[in-house]
């Protein structure tokens, strides 16, 4: 008897698939993102098959770990490796050479600048032990020429900054000094007082008050001018306010500045002799004049768009801007709506030139900026301080962009940008550094390497998955494996993905997206959206209806509950995550949780309750550290905590008590750790899926654990963003068995990616009765991938066996009946195929009959029919049991013996057999 496959649906073929994720992604696409402190942007890959053509790899990357790197004015191009000993570069045109500098061997360099004649300024410092005092030294490199300006005493805080004119060298650091070069040493000339800085966060603590490094400028008439900008790296805590000007004999602070307004400048860029450009952070641009000291607003070109001007440079004579929408422009901060601009300066008609604003004249009479791409980054709302470096070629305009790789935008406006990232095979998720090379090249460059010539991925064909898109928060998996998100606040939906399609639920009006914190959902599959603390309004989803109810805070939500569910479903549910908002119900009405305020909460079946953490022990002052879990109910259902090693218990007549006994244990869930048939040791990350499934990233490669397997995902040349500095966050499985992937970076938040889909494997199974009750049954694989497969099987939805590749399988004494055989195909980067073929299995013996043959096989002379006989009575103890106990009272001699090794054999048996 051959039986087919019955319950699977006819499946797309791969291309079909492509597109239908295709579609998927795009429906996703709301924008590019960053993290914030309180919500996340999250990374999601959907699993794929290694199946895309090699790469071209046309550029030969240098993974050489370089700080940015500059060119000197002979063409020569310099790097280092902060904090690294030795770890000073020159490039030979292809890769990077280690140059050594004898006064300066066993030194660090920690900053790299040009000068404005063209020289390559290094600073290097010398470790004294473990003295406050270090050693520094200053070298100068230009070509084959290199000497050591100055060496000296002293002590820098990271970063520093060096700058030099024709009058003189400047460093500054994040500190309080600034130093002037002369004479072979550094010497601090002038130190800040704290009247002149402004406190980005008055409340921090006084050891926290730290500031970055000033940038400097040189006026033409050679006035040295220092300015805080709120973009450079450091803590961002402290910034001087206004200007300081060092006129060559006196210290000036500008403290105000006429027409512009009193908050941290972003940018402050010469535009001709006395013109400057100036941002100022959370305002706008101005057109500053510094012989008057005075401002004039340029005017917003769209509503709010200057208000966070990351980066002004001019570029063969044409003015560039790169800005990002701030975050309070956003409900909820939301980060996936925030898209950092690169903008042109368009000028009036003019007879004058078109490119340059005139000097006579108001730049607000001249012209305009105009946007010219929208998305520049796909982390454009970080802090973090970056060269975003613009270089105009011939044809086109280059930009690096933070976690995007390189844009090419070119002068003929009737062709598109051209985004430059791992879909064009480039591995730099940054481009910290454009350099036109003198053989002209162009070098672009990361902390992750360098490629000689970014020019030549023009030439590769992008690949067309896997697709990008944002999300507002995590995406969720319930109970049934569908997959929820909120692309992002603006859209007002909770979308839902159910393996094939997404649905979208419109937030109801009466909702505010301020409150919105993060999806839970629950053991009913209804979906929460809630709140950062217990004041805030939530919105529970049920699905199945599409219909929403809106509460005015978390303990109205939960105690609506006790009327909706049941005293043992309320004792069930389940929602929330980590330590904060996470609730615990005992029946019939009480309901206990932590607030993110420090508070624990009690309903006792009439009113609410709240305590804090000194009212709760008693003590003055209670670290929050020292209560770590939520609340939750003992087994006598009284209301307890577990703080500073004690557990705390609530009681309506006594209070609050301490007793000694052992704290709750609250189970932690275990990180997981590499299989050793992996044969990946130190992973840069680790994820458990719902399926039990481990997922791996190590040295560019994505590899998955599962069913004692263990497999690579990516093929040698498939493009993908899988990238060492990325951490696997989460792993989410869909209904058809696809994995999603959260993704991040150490310093900036989270993208979100979908790589090419390629489909799981599907399995057909053929049938042939062998005797009464047994059978042999084949499997084939139908798969794209040519590798090898394996095959698990299961009885009457029993456990599944291990993994086997072989293709066919013997059953003996099945028991009488009709039985359902499932069998799923294993492909050779382990994805399951989701919906295994299915055949029946018949018996036609009825079970009296098929047992008095096992019993005539026990009788048999023949020894090895007697052990298959036990073997069969094993297979179905719930029937054999009471029959060979009943045969037994009138067994003698060897047939008792038989019998009763088979009882043995049943009894010995554990229960899940």
């Amino acid at each position: 008897m051959v039986k087919s496959r019955t319950s699977s649906p006819k499946r797309s073929s791969w291309l079909e698939a492509a597109v239908l994720l295709y579609a998927m992604v795009w429906a996703l696409l709301p924008g590019l993102s960053r993290v914030s402190p309180e919500h996340d942007s999250i990374t999601v890959v959907v699993h794929a098959t290694p199946t895309n053509p090699p790469s071209m790899n046309p550029l030969g990357m240098d993974e050489t770990h370089i700080n940015t790197p500059i060119q000197d004015a002979t063409g020569q191009i310099w790097g280092i490796n902060t904090w690294t000993r030795d770890a000073f570069y020159r490039w030979s045109g292809h890769k990077w050479v280690s140059y050594s500098l004898k006064e300066a061997k066993g030194a660090a360099p920690i900053e790299l600048q040009r000068a404005e004649d063209g020289a390559a300024l290094c600073l290097w410092r010398f470790d004294v032990g473990n003295k406050p005092v270090k050693d520094f030294l200053l070298s100068e490199h230009k070509g084959d020429v290199s000497r050591v300006l100055a060496r000296w005493k002293g002590e820098f805080d990271s970063p520093t900054r060096l700058f030099r004119s024709h009058r003189a060298t400047w460093i500054t650091s994040n500190g309080t000094h600034i130093y002037r070069v002369q004479n072979g040493r550094a010497r601090s000339v002038y130190n800040i007082a704290e009247r002149q800085m402004r406190a980005g966060d008055p409340t921090s603590p006084p050891g926290w008050m730290k500031y970055n490094a000033l940038e400097v400028v040189e006026d033409a008439r050679g006035h040295t001018w220092f300015w805080s900008n709120e973009f450079s790296s450091g803590f961002n805590s402290l910034s001087l306010r206004g200007l300081l000007e060092f006129d060559g004999q006196r210290w000036i602070h500008h403290e105000h500045l006429l027409g512009v307004a009193d908050k941290p400048f972003t940018a402050f860029v010469p535009l001709d002799a006395h013109r400057y450009w100036l941002a100022v952070g959370d305002v706008g641009l101005y057109e500053f004049d510094l012989q008057t000291l005075q401002g004039q607003r340029i005017a917003d070109p769209l509503l709010h768009a200057f208000e966070d001007v990351q980066k002004i440079q001019q570029v063969g004579g044409i003015w560039y801007l790169v800005s990002n929408a701030p975050e309070a422009r956003y409900p909820g901060g939301d980060y996936s709506l925030r898209e950092s601009d690169l903008w042109r300066w368009r000028p009036a008609p003019s007879p004058v030139s078109p490119s340059l604003p005139s000097k006579t004249s108001s730049l607000l009479q001249q012209g305009s900026f105009e946007r010219i791409l929208r998305g520049l980054d796909r982390d454009g709302s970080s802090l973090e301080r970056s060269p975003r470096p613009l270089l105009a070629t011939q044809h086109g305009l280059w930009v690096g962009a933070l976690s995007g790789g390189a844009w090419w935008l070119p002068f003929d406006t009737t062709r598109k940008p051209v985004l430059i990232d791992w879909r064009r095979d480039l591995w730099l998720s940054d481009v910290s550094s454009l350099i036109l090379q003198r053989d002209g090249r162009l070098l672009a460059s990361s902390w992750l390497g360098t490629v000689p010539d970014l020019r030549t991925y023009l030439a590769v064909f992008p690949a067309p998955t896997p697709q990008t898109f944002t999300s507002y928060g995590t995406i969720i998996e319930d109970a049934h494996h569908h997959l929820w998100h909120v692309p992002n606040l603006n859209a007002r939906v909770v979308r839902e993905w159910n393996g094939v399609s997404w649905r979208s639920y419109p937030i109801p009006t009466t909702y505010s997206l301020n409150d919105y914190f993060y999806l839970s959902s629950d053991a009913r599959g209804r979906i929460w959206l809630m709140p950062d603390d217990k004041d805030g309004k939530v919105a529970l989803l049920q699905p199945a209806s599409g219909s929403w109810r809106v509460y005015p805070s978390f303990p109205a939500a939960l105690q609506n509950q006790l009327e909706l569910l049941g005293p043992r479903e309320f004792g069930r549910l389940k929602l929330g995550a980590d330590k904060y908002l996470k609730p615990r119900f005992v029946p019939p009405k009480r309901i206990a949780f932590r607030s993110a305020s420090e508070k624990l909460f009690l309903f006792d079946g009439h009113k609410w309750q709240n305590w804090t953490l000194p009212q709760i022990t008693g003590a003055k002052k209670v670290d929050s550290d020292d209560w770590e879990q939520s609340p939750y109910f003992n087994t006598a259902g009284v209301l307890c905590a577990n703080i500073s090693d004690k557990t705390w218990q609530w009681l309506s007549s006594t209070g609050w008590k301490a007793y000694d006994s052992q704290p709750h244990p609250f189970p932690e869930t275990p990180t997981p750790t590499p299989p050793s048939n992996c044969g990946v040791s130190s992973p840069n990350s680790i994820a458990k899926d719902s399926t039990g499934a481990i997922w791996m990233t190590k040295d560019h490669q994505l590899w998955k654990a599962a069913w004692g397997l263990c497999a690579p995902q990516l093929a040698p040349g498939q493009r993908h963003p899988v990238r060492d500095e990325y951490n696997l966050e989460r792993v989410c499985i869909d209904p058809r068995g696809n994995a999603l992937f959260s993704m991040g970076t150490q310093w900036r938040g989270f993208s979100v990616w979908a790589p090419q889909f390629q489909g799981a494997p599907e399995t057909r199974v053929s049938v042939t009765p062998q005797g009464e009750d047994g059978f042999h049954l084949r499997f084939a694989a139908l798969s794209s991938s040519k590798e090898s497969h394996w095959f698990r099987w299961r009885l009457d939805g029993k456990q599944w066996s291990a993994p086997q590749t072989d293709p066919s399988l013997s059953l003996e004494f099945v028991p009488a009946g009709k039985h359902r055989f499932e069998v799923a195909t294993i492909d050779a980067q382990l994805q399951l195929d989701p919906t295994p073929a299915t055949t029946t299995l018949t018996v036609p013996l009825t079970p009296q009959a098929q047992l008095a043959k096992f019993m005539a096989m026990l009788r048999s002379p023949n020894y090895a029919k007697r052990e298959a006989a036990v073997r069969a009575f094993a297979k179905q103890p719930t029937r054999s049991l009471p029959f060979l106990q009943s045969a037994r009272q009138k067994a003698k001699g060897d047939s008792l013996w038989w019998i009763n090794a088979a009882i043995q054999e049943l009894e010995n048996q554990s229960p899940s057999q």
